[in-house]
């Protein structure tokens, strides 16, 4: 059957625009009522379960769509191990995230913050694990569900306990809560559906399997993730709250040029782990040609938005929020290099090699802590945007190279656009197996 690449990226691109509009407007919602100090308090209590998450994810979600995607297991029995492995890292991740709490001290993490961050934990978990599922059977019309839905839930969340019932920071947390477990209702369905009730086993050759992939998966994931956040766990140490508000509004706004690769890089995983051997080279090209056009569209978007931001970011988020119009404008050139590393690390992961992020994203991980200790107690928040611009342009270069190396192909290739390329609606299509 002839499955039209495009058409699977322009749905997930869809989605997530409409996911970051309404996640603007959430986030309109948020920073106005909460203000910066209680924006980042919201951000600084939910990156240690995230970045937890990662990490006790231990790559389930691509080794599972890898090995279903491949056919190696017996998918049902498959499924039951991952549950099994997922009663195992539920509880993990719920005790490292709150022996963390304990160890930050910090008077903002009250018992009702700590308990509805908690929560969030084997809600995302299961999540994961059955978008693995989605994923790997190539339904990436579910997989979308997941984003979008929540996003919905999330606003209608916002507006009621935020905005009408003005509980603050608990309020954010608790739509946060409840948005993901709206979804969480629909995956399970869909899950029983296919194949029955789901009952934990614990088979010893496929849940090696799934650990020795997935651990290299969680921990290239975890070291990217920390990349991304490691810096409002030092600004959270070195400098304000209010800093943090900062710094988490400009880089998301900076990080919605994120969205047209992230679309890619989920339709590139999914297809390079389901796609025959025969057919992985015109994956490739395809892969190339829109690496070309993405780069291209995204540093036409960095230019509008640097001299657009200082007229819309107060008028949309208001004064209080102006000190993040420099750490947009600062972390722009880090955020258009890192489109690069997010369309072609999703070629390599899906070919079941996520390990060469781990070694190029591990160094500047070191890297980026030591510039974070230097920078933030001078510059705040616009100090952890220059240490994340310096690390991720060295990380994604190195990256370039190894690519390169392992694909057989030349940085021309790579990056010099060619007149076929805005052609690209009636080239990328890609017989599905």
């Amino acid at each position: 059957m002839k499955k039209n690449l495009t058409a699977e990226i322009l749905g997930v691109f869809s989605t997530n625009f409409s996911v970051i509009v309404l996640t603007l407007l959430t986030g309109i919602i948020t920073s106005r009522v909460l203000g910066p100090e209680g924006r980042g308090v919201v951000t600084s209590i939910m990156v240690i379960p995230q970045m937890v998450r990662n990490l006790c994810e231990m790559g389930f979600r691509q080794s599972t769509m890898y090995y279903i995607g491949r056919g190696i297991f017996d998918e049902k029995r498959y499924i039951r191990s991952i549950f099994g492995l997922y009663l195992l890292t539920t509880s993990a991740s719920i005790a490292i995230t709150l022996g963390i709490y304990c160890l930050l001290n910090n008077p903002n993490y009250t018992v009702g913050n700590m308990t509805l961050a908690l929560l969030t934990l084997p809600i995302n978990l299961l999540l994961t694990y059955s978008g693995g599922v989605f994923l790997g059977k190539d339904l990436i019309v579910k997989y979308n569900r997941q984003r979008w839905v929540p996003a919905v839930l999330g606003m209608v969340g916002v507006v009621i306990f935020v905005w009408a019932m003005k509980l603050g920071v608990w309020g954010a947390l608790l739509s946060l809560v409840l948005s993901n477990l709206g979804i969480l209702f629909f995956n399970v369905r869909d899950i029983i559906k296919e194949y029955g009730w789901i009952w934990p086993v614990f088979d010893r050759r496929i849940m090696m399997a799934i650990i020795k992939l997935g651990s290299v998966y969680a921990v290239s994931l975890f070291i990217m993730q920390m990349n991304y956040r490691v810096n409002i766990i030092l600004l959270e140490r070195l400098s304000t709250a209010e800093q943090i508000g900062f710094f988490s509004l400009g880089a998301g706004i900076a990080e919605l040029l994120w969205q047209l690769p992230t679309a890619l890089s989920v339709v590139i995983i999914s297809k390079t782990a389901t796609t025959q051997v025969q057919d992985q080279g015109r994956l490739g090209e395809n892969v190339l040609t829109l690496l070309r056009l993405t780069l291209l569209a995204g540093g036409v978007l960095a230019v509008v938005l640097f001299f657009a931001v200082p007229f819309l970011l107060p008028v949309i988020y208001g004064q209080a929020f102006s000190p993040s119009i420099k750490v947009v404008q600062t972390i722009l050139p880090g955020v258009v290099i890192m489109v690069v590393f997010k369309v072609i690390n999703s070629r390599l992961a899906g070919l079941g090699k996520p390990y060469y992020a781990l070694y190029v994203f591990g160094p500047t991980l070191i890297l980026n802590i030591v510039l974070d200790i230097f920078l933030i107690p001078k510059y705040h928040a616009v100090g952890a945007a220059m240490a994340s611009n310096l690390c991720w342009t060295i990380s994604t270069l190195v990256f370039v190279r190894v690519y390169a190396s392992q694909m057989t192909v030349s940085l021309k290739e790579m990056f010099f656009l060619k007149k076929s390329d805005f052609n690209f609606m009636k080239r990328f299509r890609f017989a599905g197996k």
